[in-house]
Parts: C-alpha cells; structure tokens; sequence
C-alpha cells in the first residue's frame, strides 16, 4: 500500500485547527479523493444521515442497521476508480460527548473499513488506501 506520511491506513484524531486543514491540504494536493461528513453529528442517526449524504452508498441504507451500513459502504467505496480516500469527520468530538457507545461502534465501523479495503484478497487484488480523520477539541479514537 502507499505511504502516507505521517498516517498509516486507518481511523486518526486530530486536533481542529490549521494542523488538521493542512494535513488535509497535503492530502488533496496530492490526488487523494476527500469525502468530507457534515458537522454537528451528535446523534447515531445524525451519522448514518451523514453518511448517506457524503458517501457512496451500494446499496442504499435506508435504515439505521450498522452491518447494512458496513455492507453498503464496503461496496460504494470499492466500486470508485480511486485508490486513495480520505473520510474528513469535523467535530466527531460532538457524536463523543452526546453518545460514547454510538461514537465507538461509529468508529470500530470506520476502522473495519480501511482495514478490509486495504486487503489485497478482500478487494482481488485492488485494494484501497482509506484514511480518516475524526477531528475535534476532546480526544477521538486512535489507530
């Protein structure tokens, strides 16, 4: 898989600020398609919303089931031609603060992704860079 200075495949927490937006710079400077969540997730259906509004979904979640969203995601993201995505989750500090368990089952979720994606078998032999980056002012979930 492709280096990703600094960042490994996975789910990383950055502070909001300047170091996030130029990380994020860096990343679409350089040819990484970016998905970017809606802020103001403070709820588990608040996220599944913002996934279907900012993602590839295949096919469509129309409920709040997490192994349909897995599913649906899995596939949308390994359909696109791209092979580097960046998921951008501002303020994922607010889904922590309003409901911990919902934010970690959110996140495990994210991670499964960018592993599975990631495997050259799973995906025969096209395998994707998935980074995400949850950001905020209270500490996230790191790889």
């Amino acid at each position: 898989m492709e280096a990703l200075v600094g960042y490994s495949e996975g789910v990383h927490w950055l502070n909001d600020g300047p170091d996030a937006e130029a990380a994020i710079s860096c990343l679409a400077c350089n040819g990484w398609t970016i998905f970017r969540l809606t802020s103001g997730i403070r709820s588990v259906p608040d996220f599944f919303e913002a996934i279907r509004e900012a993602l590839p979904l295949n096919p469509a979640v129309l409920s709040q089931n997490w192994d349909a969203l897995s599913d649906s995601l899995w596939s949308g993201l390994d359909a696109l031609p791209t092979r580097r995505i960046l998921l951008l989750w501002p303020f994922a500090d607010q889904l922590k603060v309003a409901d911990c368990k919902g934010f970690l089952v959110a996140s495990e979720l994210l991670t499964d992704l960018c592993i599975s994606l990631g495997d050259e078998k799973l995906t025969t032999g096209n395998p994707k860079s998935v980074v995400v980056f949850q950001t905020g002012s209270v500490g996230g979930v790191a790889s």
